[in-house]
Protein backbone atom coordinates (compact mmCIF):
# COMPACT_ATOMS: atom_id res chain seq x y z
CA UNK A 1 0.00 0.00 0.00
CA UNK A 2 1.27 3.27 -1.26
CA UNK A 3 3.67 4.90 0.28
CA UNK A 4 5.13 2.00 2.70
CA UNK A 5 5.66 -0.07 -0.59
CA UNK A 6 7.80 1.99 -1.81
CA UNK A 7 9.62 2.19 2.06
CA UNK A 8 9.65 -1.72 1.78
CA UNK A 9 10.88 -1.98 -2.16
CA UNK A 10 13.91 0.21 -0.93
CA UNK A 11 14.53 -2.12 1.85
CA UNK A 12 15.26 -4.87 -0.32
CA UNK A 13 12.07 -6.52 -0.20
CA UNK A 14 10.20 -8.04 -3.09
CA UNK A 15 6.24 -6.62 -4.57
CA UNK A 16 4.13 -10.11 -4.32
CA UNK A 17 1.13 -8.76 -5.49
CA UNK A 18 0.79 -5.39 -7.94
CA UNK A 19 -3.44 -4.38 -8.94
CA UNK A 20 -1.28 -1.96 -10.83
CA UNK A 21 0.47 -4.66 -13.12
CA UNK A 22 -2.70 -7.15 -12.80
CA UNK A 23 -5.53 -6.96 -15.75
CA UNK A 24 -7.73 -6.16 -12.28
CA UNK A 25 -10.00 -3.53 -12.02
CA UNK A 26 -10.34 -1.93 -8.44
CA UNK A 27 -11.78 1.92 -8.20
CA UNK A 28 -10.05 3.75 -5.32
CA UNK A 29 -11.44 7.49 -4.90
CA UNK A 30 -15.04 6.39 -6.45
CA UNK A 31 -18.38 8.38 -5.41
CA UNK A 32 -20.56 5.58 -4.37
CA UNK A 33 -24.54 6.97 -3.21
CA UNK A 34 -27.39 5.74 -2.12
CA UNK A 35 -30.24 6.39 -4.43
CA UNK A 36 -32.21 8.24 -1.80
CA UNK A 37 -29.59 10.61 -1.22
CA UNK A 38 -29.63 11.72 -4.96
CA UNK A 39 -33.25 11.72 -5.28
CA UNK A 40 -33.62 13.44 -1.65
CA UNK A 41 -30.77 16.21 -2.14
CA UNK A 42 -29.26 16.24 -5.83
CA UNK A 43 -28.49 19.70 -5.48
CA UNK A 44 -26.06 18.52 -2.66
CA UNK A 45 -24.58 16.17 -4.79
CA UNK A 46 -23.92 17.98 -8.09
CA UNK A 47 -21.93 20.55 -5.65
CA UNK A 48 -19.61 17.79 -4.39
CA UNK A 49 -18.87 16.15 -7.68
CA UNK A 50 -18.39 19.80 -9.19
CA UNK A 51 -15.85 20.30 -6.83
CA UNK A 52 -14.58 16.70 -6.85
CA UNK A 53 -14.25 17.11 -10.49
CA UNK A 54 -12.24 20.55 -10.14
CA UNK A 55 -9.88 18.27 -8.11
CA UNK A 56 -9.43 15.85 -10.32
CA UNK A 57 -8.95 17.74 -13.37
CA UNK A 58 -6.09 20.21 -11.16
CA UNK A 59 -4.79 17.02 -10.54
CA UNK A 60 -4.37 15.77 -14.34
CA UNK A 61 -2.57 18.54 -14.82
CA UNK A 62 -0.49 20.45 -12.23
CA UNK A 63 1.92 18.29 -11.28
CA UNK A 64 3.80 20.46 -8.72
CA UNK A 65 1.15 21.77 -7.05
CA UNK A 66 -0.67 18.06 -6.70
CA UNK A 67 2.54 16.69 -4.85
CA UNK A 68 2.80 19.54 -2.23
CA UNK A 69 -0.46 18.31 -1.55
CA UNK A 70 0.30 14.69 -1.64
CA UNK A 71 3.10 15.64 0.44
CA UNK A 72 0.91 17.79 3.39
CA UNK A 73 -1.67 15.31 3.49
CA UNK A 74 0.06 11.69 3.61
CA UNK A 75 2.96 13.65 5.33
CA UNK A 76 5.82 12.22 2.81
CA UNK A 77 8.60 13.52 1.59
CA UNK A 78 8.84 15.11 -1.67
CA UNK A 79 10.31 12.27 -3.93
CA UNK A 80 7.82 9.95 -2.09
CA UNK A 81 4.83 12.31 -3.37
CA UNK A 82 5.90 12.22 -7.00
CA UNK A 83 6.44 8.50 -7.08
CA UNK A 84 3.05 8.45 -5.82
CA UNK A 85 1.52 10.89 -8.09
CA UNK A 86 3.19 9.29 -11.45
CA UNK A 87 1.93 5.53 -10.16
CA UNK A 88 -1.72 7.27 -10.30
CA UNK A 89 -1.65 9.45 -13.42
CA UNK A 90 -2.11 6.79 -15.74
CA UNK A 91 -5.66 6.20 -13.95
CA UNK A 92 -6.91 9.70 -13.95
CA UNK A 93 -9.44 10.28 -16.75
CA UNK A 94 -10.35 13.08 -18.28
CA UNK A 95 -14.21 13.73 -17.16
CA UNK A 96 -14.10 11.34 -14.50
CA UNK A 97 -15.70 8.34 -16.03
CA UNK A 98 -14.36 5.23 -16.75
CA UNK A 99 -15.22 3.39 -20.14
CA UNK A 100 -17.69 -0.04 -20.33
CA UNK A 101 -14.88 -2.00 -20.57
CA UNK A 102 -14.02 -1.08 -17.11
CA UNK A 103 -16.90 -0.66 -15.71
CA UNK A 104 -17.59 -5.07 -16.71
CA UNK A 105 -13.86 -5.66 -15.64
CA UNK A 106 -14.85 -3.83 -11.96
CA UNK A 107 -18.20 -5.72 -11.79
CA UNK A 108 -17.01 -9.38 -12.73
CA UNK A 109 -13.73 -8.82 -10.09
CA UNK A 110 -16.04 -8.27 -7.44
CA UNK A 111 -18.07 -10.83 -8.42
CA UNK A 112 -15.74 -13.22 -8.57
CA UNK A 113 -13.99 -12.09 -5.13
CA UNK A 114 -17.77 -12.43 -3.81
CA UNK A 115 -19.08 -15.34 -5.36
CA UNK A 116 -21.98 -13.97 -6.94
CA UNK A 117 -22.69 -15.80 -9.65
CA UNK A 118 -25.20 -13.22 -11.48
CA UNK A 119 -24.15 -9.61 -10.44
CA UNK A 120 -26.43 -8.16 -13.07
CA UNK A 121 -25.19 -5.36 -15.82
CA UNK A 122 -22.77 -2.70 -15.11
CA UNK A 123 -25.54 -0.22 -15.80
CA UNK A 124 -26.89 -1.80 -12.03
CA UNK A 125 -23.68 0.07 -10.54
CA UNK A 126 -22.59 2.57 -12.59
CA UNK A 127 -24.28 6.01 -13.22
CA UNK A 128 -22.28 8.58 -15.02
CA UNK A 129 -24.82 11.00 -16.23
CA UNK A 130 -23.55 13.62 -13.32
CA UNK A 131 -20.16 13.49 -13.85
CA UNK A 132 -20.83 13.89 -17.67
CA UNK A 133 -22.86 16.61 -16.97
CA UNK A 134 -21.09 18.68 -14.73
CA UNK A 135 -18.14 18.20 -16.87
CA UNK A 136 -20.26 19.71 -19.75
CA UNK A 137 -21.00 22.65 -17.55
CA UNK A 138 -17.27 23.06 -16.26
CA UNK A 139 -16.31 23.18 -20.04
CA UNK A 140 -19.18 25.62 -21.16
CA UNK A 141 -17.85 28.00 -18.37
CA UNK A 142 -14.04 27.38 -19.49
CA UNK A 143 -13.48 26.81 -16.53
CA UNK A 144 -9.69 25.70 -16.13
CA UNK A 145 -7.24 24.78 -13.09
Amino acid sequence: MIPWNFAAADAGFLELVSFIHQDTVQFQGSIVLRDELMRGDPALIEKFLRATMKGLLYTRVNRTGTITVLMRNLKVDEKTAAKIYEIGKPALTSDGTVSEAMQKKAVDFIARVQAVKEPGTSHKFFDFSLARRVTEQLQAQKWKP
